[in-house]
């Protein structure tokens, strides 16, 4: 494995969730690692082709994170803060079943104003 790819996998590994490919570059570039952003792409579509990784789109934003169990995402819709949550799918799953759906694939995104924002913003607005 590349000292790319074990610090690209180091640094989403050690994110609670949500990376950008340009945040995931600064990290490199702290790191002593300086790669092409093409190398990015590449390592990054390598890593999500193996299922190490997957990519989140937030609005028109991609984003990354480590393939682990399945959480969701609060998302501020003024600052762009992501917070990982865990919802109960079993719940979800079975309302699923009562209107003959068949879950396929999980990824939900729940949008509001974080703590930080609401102060003085109406976050439905």
């Amino acid at each position: 494995m590349t000292a790319v790819k074990k610090a690209m996998l180091s640094c989403l590994s050690s994110n609670d969730c949500l990376i950008s490919a340009a945040r995931l570059k600064n990290y490199l570039n702290q790191q002593g690692i300086t790669p092409s952003r093409s190398t990015i792409w590449r390592e990054l579509s390598f890593l999500l082709k193996t299922g190490l990784i997957r990519k989140v789109t937030v609005g028109r934003k991609i984003f990354y994170e480590m393939n682990t169990a399945a959480h969701q995402h609060l998302i501020c819709l003024h600052c762009s803060a992501v917070f990982p949550i865990q919802l109960d799918l079993q719940m979800l799953q079975a309302q699923a079943e009562q209107c003959g759906f068949q879950l396929s694939k999980e990824q939900l995104q729940i949008f509001g104003c974080c703590k930080n924002c609401s102060r003085g913003i109406d976050p439905l607005k």
